[in-house]
């Protein structure tokens, strides 16, 4: 008997396997699609009408929860400001389900699911190039097969917190997300009501960290061209270590290294930015502290240290706590 079980056991396991392989497969049609015909308006679209654009394909995971609706908010301004197509993803997860009632179950939760994507999208979207995509399986799977299929060159994402505690859990979809996708990631958890910015713009003032590393200069880059995009300001962050034994004593040591960073953040700024309006800042101590509390602005944009083939952001980085403890939203690019 249990010999028969065990049995039965593996050819639910197997079943379970070509579904779950079939309906991959039908998304990733389905998005192939969507990205064909986004394609060919693009072409149509006459030249002279073609504004400027630093994102042309926003990805939005949600699944529901208040954070994930404010990265939606925030994915509604962006898709507007740069004329964007939007696409708007729920991820159902995957699970055993009685038998003989699969089927029904799986129709009744996905006409449930797309339901409560069309009132979201109805009461909190105001572009009209947006399109509604559920997937089945593993979120930060789904997520990442969606992004490279359609080509999105953004993916903007609410995390899950609580006041007073990390409000970015390790081990989370959001977490995986940021490690593992191909394109930028803009990760918030300050949930707004739809058009209660007070002015037009995502973003009014950036803050960009720089440590001279090639990854926070491909940062810069791309905080350039949202502020030259938007006419925010910059800031530029260079932060000097607090722990050194300086030629010539301590004070003397700081100013030096000081001036060498101001000098080296003035070229970095010469050859980076253009028309774009910007200031330099050093400071010395904590990294991760001088980000949070230097300036008060609107989003954070820093590059992540990693290598290829191998975790791209690292568990205790400068980037992964600005990105839990931050108030504002945070851009990472690699």
């Amino acid at each position: 008997m249990e010999e028969r079980d065990r049995y039965g056991d593996k050819l639910r396991d197997v079943e379970k396997g070509r579904e779950d392989q079939w309906a991959a497969e039908r998304d990733r049609e389905l998005l192939v699609k969507l990205r064909g015909h986004a394609d060919e308006r693009a072409v149509a679209e006459p030249a002279e009408k073609r504004t400027p654009k630093v994102f042309r394909r926003i990805l939005c995971p949600i699944d529901f929860e208040e954070g994930s609706i404010a990265g939606l908010d925030l994915a509604n301004r962006l898709a507007v400001q740069n004329d964007a197509e939007l696409d708007v993803l729920h991820v159902r997860t995957v699970f055993s389900v009685p038998a003989g009632s699969g089927l029904a179950t799986e129709i009744e939760g996905e006409r449930s699911a797309r339901q409560r994507l069309k009132e979201i999208a109805l009461g909190r979207l105001a572009t009209p190039r947006y399109n509604l995509l559920i997937m089945m399986g593993g979120a930060a799977e789904r997520v990442s097969d969606a992004q490279s299929t359609l080509g999105a060159d953004l993916i903007v994402m609410g995390t899950h917190g609580r006041r007073g505690a990390p409000r970015f859990f390790l081990g989370s979809v959001a977490e995986r997300v940021v490690r593992e996708a191909g394109c930028p990631v803009l990760t918030t958890r300050m949930a707004k009501e739809p058009g209660s910015s007070k002015t037009l713009n995502a973003f009014d003032r950036i803050l960009c960290p720089i440590d001279f590393e090639e990854s926070s200069l491909k940062a810069l880059d791309l905080a350039g061209r949202i502020a030259a995009q938007t006419g925010s300001k910059l800031y530029l962050l260079h932060v000097c270590p607090t722990v050194m034994i300086p030629l010539g004593g301590p004070v003397t040591g700081r100013v030096m290294e000081k001036q060498s960073a101001k000098q080296k953040l003035e070229e970095i700024a010469r050859r980076h930015l253009h028309d774009v309006r910007y200031e330099l800042l050093i400071t010395t101590g904590d990294p991760v502290e001088s980000v949070k509390t230097e300036l008060d602005v609107d989003l954070i944009v820093m590059g992540t240290h990693g290598r290829r083939a191998v975790t791209r952001f690292f568990l205790g980085s400068v980037a992964e706590r600005v990105v839990r403890e931050a108030a504002c939203p945070v851009l990472t690019t690699r």
